[in-house]
């Protein structure tokens, strides 16, 4: 007997193995419950043999010593007819679980319900509002409130919740204005974005999607005012971070363990929807995006990448040649961009003029602050990164990404890119020997680009950290 891991009750003697179970036992805090309780003899074996000669005890049911208290009896079935030279083993416990508390889950409205008082009373509302010569800012801020009173007024159903860049342009100007949005356009965008209410929202964002037929109109005044003044509203800059374990199973007591999710106010995104589809179309004029990058693009994705790659292995495979691959993650990729590096790419694709002041105010000025059940902390300003969350960000972030592919490719190296993942692939002949110092240098310019540029790879705690050489 061993005190707290076997009782006084159980059968034949203890061997090699049985000293090793002990020490399992006492590793991991469990006791072996067969020996707890006086049984029958024959309701203790567990084995016999097939020509019913021998009989031991050699299957047994664990449990942790804090449970040790709630079992109330283990023994075997020896008359159950299970198709074995085994018994039926049967513990018989009683533990009294935790009562789960009231899960409150938020509303879901039915939205084919919504009254349409509420649509009409925006529309009035909105009649009367001056809209000629004002600041995005000022129309912004009283649209804020006609919305959010209508919505209070409904509370039945509702839920009320510039600077100049001086660089420079290093090629000529051929983006210095957007194009301006017409009303169709604007109720087109309000109910084509995802409704993702954000607590700083003035109601539900699926509300202002039902009701877009009193709003178009001021979102079309406010998205034209945005891009004529090449200014973002500053009352769109502000983040909610909400904390996401990763895992059920994860202790939650350890921050490591938490995802910070980014919530952003909607009609921000409803602008950001308005400036990408132009971006993404100059981009796509212009042809700037790296060839090897396939993430955040219309038409790629990681099918494509896996293609791409795969058929270049083959086809070198065929022709004989060696390929080395290396794989790069970046770490924390979004919060790493420098907004004066990005801003200078930005000009340097030919954008100027009111386009890149809008794309200076909006990543200027932004700040955020964490929400946890019905508390939140106090806002924080951020100096860096582009915006979680956002629809604009992938875009910016493939444009501030784009010179480590010129500089992979300068080395004789292919690469392939997919967001933030980096695969170098470098093939030679086999009677080549100078293949990994290339890549070796290769991988030494890119880790001096990260250093200037400010990404960082998966697991370094610092900017000039290198690799170990291949």
């Amino acid at each position: 007997m061993t005190t707290g891991i076997t009782g006084q009750h159980g059968s034949g003697q203890q061997n090699e193995a049985g000293r090793r179970l002990i020490e399992f036992h006492q590793e991991n805090s469990l006791c072996t419950t067969n020996t707890l309780f006086q049984q029958p003899k024959r309701l203790l074996y567990t084995w016999t043999s097939p020509d019913d000669q021998h009989r031991n005890q050699i299957d047994y049911i664990f449990c942790s010593q804090r449970w040790r208290t709630s079992i109330q009896s283990v023994k075997t079935r020896p008359g159950a007819d299970c198709s074995s030279d085994y018994e039926l083993l049967i513990a018989k416990f009683r533990i009294k679980l935790k009562r789960m508390g009231k899960i409150h889950r938020p509303i879901r409205y039915d939205v084919t319900n919504i009254p349409s008082e509420y649509a009409v009373e925006v529309k009035n509302r909105f009649q009367g509002l001056d809209l000629i010569n004002r600041i995005p800012e000022e129309l912004w801020t009283e649209v804020h409130n006609i919305v959010q009173e209508a919505a209070t007024k409904y509370d039945t159903i509702l839920t009320a919740v510039s600077e100049d860049v001086t660089s420079a342009p290093a090629c000529p100007v051929l983006l210095d204005s957007f194009q301006l949005v017409e009303l169709e356009d604007a109720d087109k965008i309000l109910g084509k974005a995802r409704p993702t209410t954000c607590i700083l929202d003035p109601c539900p964002s699926w509300l202002v999607r039902e009701a877009r037929g009193g709003l178009a109109e001021w979102v079309k005044v406010v998205v034209n005012a945005s891009l004529r003044e090449g200014k973002f509203p500053a009352s769109l800059k502000m983040a909610v971070i909400k904390p996401l374990l990763k895992k059920p199973s994860l202790d939650p007591t350890q921050f490591g363990n938490f995802r910070p999710i980014s919530n952003l106010p909607y009609l921000g995104k409803v602008l950001e929807h308005v400036v990408a589809s132009q971006l993404q179309g100059f981009l796509v004029d212009t042809d700037f995006l790296d060839p090897a990058q396939s993430g955040f693009r219309p038409g790629h994705g990681t099918e494509t990448a896996l293609v791409a790659l795969v058929d270049y292995l083959r086809r070198e495979l065929d022709r004989g040649s060696v390929s080395l691959l290396v794989l790069l993650d970046l770490s924390a990729a979004f919060d790493t961009v420098d907004h004066g590096i990005l801003l200078g790419r930005l000009a340097g694709m030919g954008l100027g003029g009111t386009v890149l002041q809008w794309l200076h105010s909006f990543l200027e000025g932004r700040s955020q602050m964490v929400s946890l059940g019905d508390a939140c902390s106090a806002p924080q300003p951020l100096t860096c990164e582009v915006p979680q969350g956002s629809v604009l960000s992938p875009m910016l972030f493939n444009i501030y990404m784009k010179p480590l592919g010129e500089i992979i490719r300068s080395f004789g190296v292919r690469c392939h890119l997919y967001a933030d993942d980096v695969q170098l692939c470098h093939s030679f002949p086999l009677v080549t020997k100078e293949a990994v110092q290339v890549l070796n240098r290769c991988l030494a310019a890119v880790l001096d680009w990260m250093r200037v540029s400010g990404p960082r790879l998966q697991g370094t705690n610092n900017h000039t950290q290198r690799p170990e050489s291949i």
